[in-house]
């Protein structure tokens, strides 16, 4: 799956993806500058697997983007995952 997002400026970026019942799948880090984390368009993509390296199981999920500078919840929408 890919994620696209804009950001004002480079900024350290976390994302985040729970299940409906809040246990976390997987959680990703961007660093300023680098893809994910600079300013601009940014377009992340995430295999489908969880922090295990397992293939989540369908369902719907709860991805959060987080700026991890100030600490603010940037982005929280529900994803659809269809094998």
């Amino acid at each position: 799956a890919r994620f696209s997002y804009y950001l004002d400026r480079d900024s350290d970026m976390e994302l985040i993806l729970f299940t409906l019942t809040g246990e976390k799948v997987i959680e990703m880090s961007f660093f300023a500058g680098s893809n994910g984390g600079m300013a601009g368009t940014n377009e992340i993509t995430w295999n489908g697997k969880n922090g295990e390296g397992h293939t989540v199981l369908n369902g719907v999920y709860i991805l959060v983007l987080n700026n991890k500078n100030t600490g603010e919840t940037f982005n929280r929408f529900k994803v659809a995952v269809l094998k």
